[in-house]
């Protein structure tokens, strides 16, 4: 029998996550206080309003949507071969995202 997650567990991951998401948004080179984040996002005032909206925010969106994409791949290469320790160096993948990144170096691409 498989354990699977509740919907309590998804709840708490989310909420995990959405606060990470924000402590993420507040910290940086100038730490932002999270009530100016808030007014910046929801009330569009203009303090900090660039930094945050044009800068800190889409960085944030950006490194999750990168790891919620890894970690799909990932699943989908375990069930595709059906090994739970399968990984990018199984197929070869790693090898060939060095390949593409040397070639991206020497070519200038």
């Amino acid at each position: 029998m498989k354990k699977r997650f509740g919907f309590d567990k998804y709840l708490i991951f989310s909420a995990l996550t959405l606060g990470i998401m924000i402590l993420c948004i507040c910290l940086g080179s100038v730490n932002i206080p999270l009530k100016e984040i808030f007014s910046a996002v929801f009330l569009n005032s203009e303090s900090a309003g660039a930094a945050i909206t044009m800068v800190r925010i889409r960085r944030v969106l950006c490194v999750a949507f990168s790891g919620a994409a890894l970690s799909l791949c990932g699943a989908a290469m375990q069930g595709l071969l059906k090994n739970p320790l399968a990984d990018g160096s199984t197929l070869g993948v790693s090898s060939g995202a060095s390949l593409g990144a040397v070639a991206a170096i020497v070519f200038g691409l």
